[in-house]
């Protein structure tokens, strides 16, 4: 599988999403390892989504009592997540996401990708607070977005609208990634394409997903 990332991220960067599946022998203790030298080999660096996790994390679901109080979980607990930029309380954000499955699950990952940005709308400021300190950035630049309703706030007009666009997005542009076989792999691009969970599935507590995202060097 691992001399398959080359695909998986090609087509990412060229459509924005890709996904595969690894195999049973990829999914051995080895893999993780394996990916995180293919990564060093190609010029990306992993990220820590916060300074005490490891680079690559569980992601399982949580009620908004257990959830880290700077996540979205905090927020929404075990309801359908808002899209949403990985990242995008990091100064620079992540430019892609890898997530994928040892176990099958019931529950769906939402993915979207943004359109055009109307021009009224794409110079917006928005105000990004992170539990430690806040600055403020754009959500729209130069075709990338980094957008997250929890942790980005609209500080004007166009910002509002913005928030608007990417907070209701039209169902029928939603698609959905289903965790229905083991070893199932999702490259996403992080800047083009914004996701989130959806609602848990009744009886799909024991859900979990490895997550990953990189920067290019």
């Amino acid at each position: 599988m691992i001399s398959e990332m080359d695909k998986l991220f090609n087509e990412a960067h060229r459509s924005g999403l890709a996904i595969g599946e690894l195999t049973l022998l990829t999914l051995s203790w080895a893999f993780e390892d394996s990916l995180l030298n293919w990564l060093e080999q190609h010029n990306f660096q992993p990220l820590k989504n916060r300074p005490n996790e490891d680079p690559i994390s569980e992601l399982k679901p949580q009620t908004r009592e257990t959830a880290n109080p700077f996540s979205l979980s905090a927020t929404t607990g075990l309801d359908q997540q808002p899209l949403h930029t990985d990242g995008a309380h990091l100064r620079s954000t992540p430019d892609f996401v890898l997530l994928w499955s040892e176990t099958a699950n019931d529950t769906s990952t939402r993915v979207w990708r943004v359109p055009r940005i109307p021009q009224d709308s794409q110079n917006g400021v928005f105000v990004v607070h992170n539990g430690k300190e806040r600055w403020l950035t754009q959500a729209y630049n130069d075709g990338t977005i980094r957008f997250d309703p929890g942790c980005m706030s609209p500080a004007d007009q166009s910002a509002r609208g913005l928030s608007r666009i990417l907070t209701t997005p039209p169902e029928q542009e939603i698609e959905h990634i289903h965790w229905d076989a083991r070893g199932k792999i999702v490259v996403i691009d992080n800047k083009r394409i914004l996701h989130g969970r959806s609602r848990l599935s009744e009886g799909d507590n024991t859900r979990r997903l490895k997550r990953l995202a990189v920067k290019r060097k």
